[in-house]
This record gives C-alpha cells, sequence and structure tokens, in this order.
C-alpha cells in the first residue's frame, strides 16, 4: 500500500493531469475567441465625427425689413440682413442689400472680400470654398451689393453664392454658410435664402455647399478595411476553440 499511496504512477494522477491540459487549452481557445469579439466590437465603434447640420430653405428676404437667420435653432438670432430699396432725386432709386453679425457686438463675423470699392463687402464664396480660422471674418456690417440698379457695388449685384459665416455656440465658435440668390438690378431688388449649414465641431472648418462631414462618407471605407484585414481574419480562426487553436499555430 505504500508503494501505491507513494509511487508516481498513480493512472488517476495521469488522468487528472490529462484533463488539465485539456481545459487548460479550452480555456486559452475561450479566452482568445473573447478577446477576438472584443477587438471586433472595438472596430465597430465609431469615433467622434465632425457632424454638418444642413437646412434648406426658400425664403425670399422682405424689402426695407431686418430678415434674420437662426443658424442652429436655439432661439437665438445669428445674423440680420437687409434688402432696401429707395427713391432718391428724380426717377434714381438707391437699393442695397446688408449682412449684420447679430446679436449686437457679439463675435459673430461673416467672410469680408479682399477688393472692397466703395465700402466694406461681403466675400460672394464659391462652392467647395474652406471656411474656418484662416478666412478673414469682418465682425459688423458688410453690403452684399450697394448702389444703383444700373451700377451698384460688391460682388453679389447677380449671383448665386455663398456667405461664409462664424458664430458662438456656448462660448465655443463654430463656422457656417449660407446660400443666397440675389440680383440689384430690377426695382425692388431681390434675394432669396436658399440654404444654410453649419459644423457642430467647435472650430472645424466647414466647406461652402457640404450638407455632409466628409468623416461621414469616409467611415465605411475605413470599416470595410478592418473588417477584412488580416488581424481580425486571424483572431475569427481562433475563436472557434481548439481546432481554430491549431489553425493559429499552423498560420
Amino acid at each position: 500500500m505504500n508503494r501505491l499511496s507513494m509511487g508516481g504512477n498513480n493512472p488517476n494522477k495521469t488522468q487528472a493531469a490529462r484533463v488539465s491540459a485539456t481545459l487548460e487549452k479550452r480555456l486559452l481557445a475561450y479566452a482568445v475567441s473573447a478577446s477576438a469579439a472584443g477587438v471586433s466590437l472595438l472596430a465597430m465603434v465609431r469615433p467622434a465625427e465632425a457632424k454638418i447640420v444642413y437646412t434648406p430653405a426658400h425664403k425670399k428676404l422682405p424689402l426695407n425689413q431686418v430678415f434674420h437667420l437662426d443658424l442652429n435653432h436655439d432661439g437665438i438670432n445669428d445674423f440680420d440682413f437687409l434688402l432696401s430699396s429707395k427713391p432718391v432725386s428724380g426717377r434714381s432709386f438707391r437699393v442695397g442689400l446688408a449682412a449684420f453679425p447679430a446679436p449686437p457686438h457679439s463675435a459673430n463675423g461673416i467672410v469680408g472680400s479682399t477688393n472692397v470699392v466703395g465700402g466694406p463687402c461681403a466675400a460672394a464664396l464659391i462652392k467647395g470654398t474652406k471656411i474656418g480660422l484662416t478666412n478673414q471674418f469682418v465682425q459688423a456690417r458688410v453690403y452684399m451689393f450697394a448702389g444703383t440698379p444700373s451700377g451698384s457695388y460688391c460682388s453679389w449685384r447677380n449671383a448665386i453664392a455663398y456667405l461664409g459665416l462664424k458664430f458662438s455656440i456656448k462660448g465655443k465658435v463654430h463656422f457656417g454658410w449660407a446660400r443666397f440668390v440675389t440680383d440689384s438690378r430690377p426695382v425692388p431688388p431681390r434675394a432669396e435664402l436658399t440654404g444654410f449649414a453649419y459644423e457642430t465641431i467647435p472650430g472645424k472648418a466647414i466647406v461652402a455647399g457640404a450638407t455632409k462631414g466628409l468623416e461621414d462618407a469616409e467611415q465605411p471605407d475605413r470599416a470595410s478595411r478592418n473588417t477584412h484585414s488580416s488581424k481580425p481574419a486571424t483572431l475569427g480562426a481562433l475563436a472557434l476553440g481548439v481546432p481554430g487553436l491549431d489553425i493559429w499555430r499552423r498560420e
């Protein structure tokens, strides 16, 4: 009995050792499988992305009345516009379309024109122009057009273009745009707001005419690349358990 109790060839011990080794391999496989699942979930989580909030509009500006624009729909006017037409001597008229940062004395601004003739002008930006920290913003009244129907100055005399805008949300600077169709030649002159948008990420530039963030368009491609990369595929094989562990060892 002493040999049986003290000996090293106890079959029960051998069987227990085999069970422990098998269990260890299975536990390792399950752990790797859980890690693979975690990696897959992390790959599916989308990072914080820039988001553009776009509002279509068909608002004809009233004549000789202030028109208010609330870019982010928080109930606070961010910019004011005044389309004007007043008779002067004889049969001539003085026409104008002015844009004002609002509320007064705020840090809101409008991208100004670099070619100013006769007064401060708002730049008539083309679609695709970047609006951000590198632009020169005027934090006062600017004209989109002013003068007479036959000879007004500033570049919005007869245009379909974009205003570059900056404004504040909870004390942080955001950028946006507003698209207008204007014509200073008829009496009375005409101006219509046809859409506007702003970037929700503070300090992030926006592109004139953009209605969707570039990150939103690129995200599916990045997710596709992650799904088909070699590392997740290898972890997927390990998720098969012990057979998967053999595949992993062969690779």
